[in-house]
């Protein structure tokens, strides 16, 4: 191989300071800082956003059926994926503005929490010496940095414990799940806990929506079902 045909080797240099240097271009460490910063806010942002956008392909999954006349005939086919295309259609922006909100507020409460849990000694130190608050936040953090060993020897005997009690009540679960699905314990009426925390503050928008809207008139008629109409004392009229 000739030295024309040989690829040219860009060596990638690493230094220990507060400098990175790479195919000659140097990078701060602020600039490195606030590229992390961001790459933690979009994390936020993409989260909220993804779980913004199931949560209004399920309502409107939802308010397909509630607002069906002739349940189940007029409920349209494959209602999850119709409001997905519909929520991608029409209120993406919305979305994207609603996630962003979220998503300050969010990373303003991982940062209460952060705090919280640093200073979660001080009100002990403040209870044995009688000090002020931020005397005792000093006070208690240094006393952690300079036992941080036992700290940490304490933390970790703690966290094995709060392993071992999570994973003996995953295992438990796990028993109680293989009798139920295997058939040999039957219990009728176990409700879907995770889709009744989206079901019942959608159902409760759309039943006070369908109030206003109507009054059990021909003309105007609830289309909530008998059962609600009963518990909220409500009939359509003939």
């Amino acid at each position: 191989m000739t030295d024309e045909t040989q690829p040219v080797i860009v060596q990638l240099v690493l230094r220990y300071d507060s400098n990175c240097v790479f195919v000659g271009l140097i990078k701060q460490e602020t600039t490195i800082f606030w590229l992390q910063v961001y790459n933690l806010f979009a994390f936020f942002w993409m989260t909220c956003f993804v779980s913004s956008l199931g949560d209004i392909s399920l309502a409107g999954a939802f308010a397909s059926y509630y607002w069906a006349r002739n349940k189940p005939k007029d409920v349209p086919s494959f209602p999850v994926l119709r409001a997905l295309g519909r929520a991608i259609r029409y209120n993406l922006g919305s979305l994207a503005f609603g996630s962003l909100i979220i998503a300050i507020v969010k990373i303003i409460r991982v940062i209460l929490d952060y705090l919280d849990k640093k200073l979660s000694t001080t009100n002990s130190t403040m209870a044995i010496y009688g000090k002020n608050f931020f005397t005792s936040a000093k006070d208690s953090f240094l006393l952690l940095v300079r036992n941080c060993v036992r700290a940490a020897v304490v933390n970790q005997v703690a966290g094995i414990l709060l392993f071992l009690g999570k994973a003996l009540i995953t295992l438990g679960m796990g028993v109680v799940a293989f009798f139920y699905f295997s058939g040999q314990w039957v219990v009728d009426g176990i409700p879907r806990v995770e889709l009744y925390y989206y079901f019942v503050p959608i159902i409760l928008v759309l039943i006070v929506e369908d109030s206003e809207q109507n009054d059990g008139s021909p003309e105007k008629p609830f289309y909530m079902s008998k059962n609600l109409q009963n518990i909220l004392d409500k009939k359509n009229e003939k």
